[in-house]
């Protein structure tokens, strides 16, 4: 389509690296104040879906029709990136606005290690509580994963129906009469009848290849792919999706902030009927296994050591039910937007549909999302944007975007003064066609081996690891703290890669001496990235790129 794009003074993916580039600051935009009405405010995150999986993004397996709605009507973003994909630090980051080396929930829940969640000890506030002190009515519904919505306090607990569970209407409607029709034993994970339970108290027909390996006794506990015994009706997401809709409807004359986070397409992998047979079945013999890394460079990564106890078919069967999953809840999610007509809200309603991160969904035959090597298909998901009062409609919007923008861009459209800075800047420019100074790229983040002190400090400072990186479509480096033979065995080397040519990333070229000047240059702007946004571990990040580093 035909927008003005002469605003840019930095051209997204330009790739000219080999001059000085001017970076700009991750500061939220002040903005004036609107004297219009503060718009109501709908968040739909799914959990691990991927950019590409919705027809609307180019699949051509499945068809989205009402998220399709969104960027219909809306704007569609192109290149939006997690800053790092797991799932607690990334839901840190959209409602904190801040990297994850900033938010300092470095991994997700264990409190075994310290990672409890985010806290106000932290030092920042989070999109609820700047909302709910400037008269928003707040609800969350589904899935939180990033400590307990009741240390921030009113914010959250305010809302009468307030839980800290993922789908409190399951467990007061469902739960019991599913375990009495489906009793199971926890050993072994099975149940009389051939079915099989994972994650979750809901029994699974597994396919024939997942129920072979499963029988080997090697398979990971979420790892289980397969049919959804009970109807759609009494999954756990049918639950959110009526509570979101409850909480909208009394809450209509607004404004009103409501959340709906959904699980799937997270593990473990499967679906009820009708959309087993209907969707997932046909498209097994489609699925295409893409990507041929090299095994060595893949052994240190859970995601890839599952994929190996599974044949090709495995493989496509779990693909085809990630498909399944996404039509699924872009059903689910329809109804909710079909909610906001009804009631004559959707023009002043803004809608921002995203995930927390991807998956591998096949590639180089991984299963899941627990990769070392940091591939783009863990990082870019899908963004969504629709708000008819202010936004024109159709836009396709190439701009490097970050979930660390959500959470300003919410704070903007709303006329809220941030307290303090953050590492996102607001979209709102990008969707109303004003001119701004954009960034050029992601920051990639990873953190392993991470323990907290009490103060969310790090513990085990001597070892702990981190990767640090950037891409711009054109090329993409990852910088970790150690460069040795035992921690790239364990975890992965420094990489560079040229995205043009090898999208799939199977040819590591940091070593190449054609690259040198290359991997030099994304050296030295990666720091200065790294610098403006105050990494706490700067110390540690090496003046030579290929510097052997050992704790």
């Amino acid at each position: 389509m035909n927008r003005d794009r002469s605003r840019r003074k930095l051209a997204a993916f330009s790739c000219m690296m080999a001059l000085p580039v001017v970076l700009f600051s991750g500061q939220a935009r002040e903005r004036l104040i609107s004297s219009e009405a503060e718009p109501n405010i709908l968040l739909i995150w799914t959990d691990q879906q991927i950019f590409g999986m919705l027809s609307c993004e180019g699949n051509q397996y499945i068809e989205t029709v009402n998220l399709d709605r969104l960027a219909k009507e809306g704007a569609i973003f192109q290149n939006a990136f997690t800053t790092l994909p797991s799932c607690s630090p990334a839901r840190a980051t959209i409602v904190s606005g801040l990297y994850v080396h900033n938010h300092r929930l470095y991994d997700n829940i264990n409190p075994s290690i310290g990672m409890e969640g985010i806290k106000p000890l932290d030092g920042f506030k989070v999109t609820e509580q700047y909302l709910s002190e400037a008269g928003y009515a707040v609800g969350h519904r589904g899935k939180w994963h990033a400590g307990e919505k009741a240390d921030w306090g009113a914010a959250f607990t305010a809302d009468e129906d307030f839980s800290e569970k993922y789908a409190p209407l399951w467990d007061q409607r469902y739960k019991k009469a599913v375990k009495a029709q489906y009793p199971w034993d926890r050993k072994t994970r099975t149940g009389t009848g051939g079915y099989t339970m994972g994650k979750l108290d809901l029994p699974i027909r597994q396919t024939p290849s997942w129920q072979k390996a499963f029988d080997n006794g090697k398979m990971p506990s979420w790892a289980v792919v397969g049919e959804t015994l009970i109807p759609a009706e009494m999954l756990m997401e049918s639950g959110v999706i009526e509570s979101a809709m409850d909480f909208i409807e009394a809450n209509n004359e607004g404004p009103w902030m409501a959340t709906l986070s959904l699980s799937p397409p997270h593990d473990p992998w499967n679906v009820p009927e009708p959309y087993y047979s209907e969707i997932a079945k046909p498209l097994m013999d489609q699925m295409q296994i893409v990507g041929n890394g090299d095994p060595q460079q893949q052994r240190s990564s859970l995601s890839w050591r599952t994929g190996q106890l599974v044949d090709d078919r495995g493989i496509q069967e779990y693909m085809a039910i990630y498909h399944a999953q996404v039509y699924m809840m872009d059903e689910m999610i329809g109804r909710v937007l079909d909610q906001l007509d009804v009631l004559g809200i959707a023009d002043n309603t803004l809608v921002v549909f995203t995930s927390d991160h991807g998956d591998m969904v096949g590639m180089h035959r991984n299963v899941g999302k627990i990769n070392n090597n940091l591939y783009n298909r863990l990082y870019h998901v899908p963004f969504l944007v629709r708000y008819p009062n202010q936004v024109s409609a159709g836009q396709v919007i190439d701009e490097p975007v970050m979930l660390t923008d959500v959470m300003p861009t919410f704070m903007d459209y709303a006329g809220i003064e941030l307290e303090r800075a953050v590492d996102g800047m607001s979209i709102r420019p990008l969707l109303e066609n004003e001119p701004v100074e954009w960034r050029d790229y992601h920051l990639l983040e990873k953190f392993m081996n991470t323990t907290r002190n009490p103060d969310h400090s790090v513990k085990n400072m001597s070892d702990f690891y981190w990767v640090m990186g950037l891409e711009d479509g054109c090329f993409k480096y990852l910088c970790p703290r150690f460069n040795d033979k035992d921690h790239n065995k364990k975890y992965s080397p420094p990489r560079f890669i040229d995205l043009k040519n090898d999208p799939l990333e199977e040819d590591n070229l940091f070593e190449d001496p054609d690259y040198r000047k290359l991997v030099e240059q994304y050296h030295a702007k990666l720091q200065r990235v790294l610098v403006e946004s105050d990494f706490e571990f700067i110390d540690q990040f090496p003046e030579d790129p290929w510097s052997e580093r050992s704790k």
